[in-house]
């Protein structure tokens, strides 16, 4: 068996981890959420390319730690990404950003959207898409559409409810109550 897999990915979650490694968060079409390593300090190609919201193909390797072995603990470490969308417009704008931070934190906390991880994935690919180049005003709403879109593949969005003709207020509202029934209470302190 192979100790290296390729996954389609998108990279939800970059954290400095030890002195100069990144340790990330991916969503990936074949296996869910995998958390991995990149090793390299601030210069390295790979942890630039691993930057919140990139994605593409992504080759991970798997080894039995040293230290570990009794508890079958498996390293995961990032070997290699080739970045087919790089979505820098996500960073110019604060409405862009935040809402495409809402859409990552949501998805981690409902674990990927629980086993269609390829249609979880192109959701939020294609959402991540459309904010790239959305102005201020168009965020919120495709954040809101997102989330009720998230809200139908979790497979708890109301079917008598209709969204036609309410108001932005209203519809934060409708989705907010939704989500925190299923996700939890941490919805209820988000920033609208």
């Amino acid at each position: 068996m192979s100790r290296t897999a390729v996954y389609t990915g998108l990279v939800l979650r970059s954290r400095p981890s030890g002195e100069s490694n990144s340790e990330i968060t991916l969503l990936t079409a074949e296996e869910g959420l995998i958390r991995a390593t990149v090793f390299g300090g601030a210069k390295s190609k790979l942890r630039a390319h691993c930057a919140s919201y990139n994605s593409g193909q992504v080759w991970i390797y798997r080894s039995k730690a040293k230290d570990s072995q009794l508890h079958g603990f498996q390293h995961v470490k990032l070997s290699d990404f080739d970045v087919h969308s790089w979505r820098p417009g996500l960073r110019e704008l604060y409405d862009r950003t935040m809402a495409a931070g809402a859409l990552a934190e949501t998805i981690l906390l409902s674990h990927g959207g629980g086993g269609d991880w390829e249609t979880a994935l192109n959701l939020a690919n294609e959402t991540l898409d459309t904010l790239e180049s959305a102005n201020d005003e168009m965020c919120n709403k495709i954040l809101v559409r997102f989330l009720w879109q998230w809200a139908g593949f979790l497979g708890i969005q109301p079917p008598d409810i209709n969204l036609n003709n309410k108001s932005d207020g209203e519809l934060k509202a409708i989705i907010t109550n939704v989500l925190t029934e299923a996700i939890g209470k941490r919805l209820k302190s988000w920033e609208w």
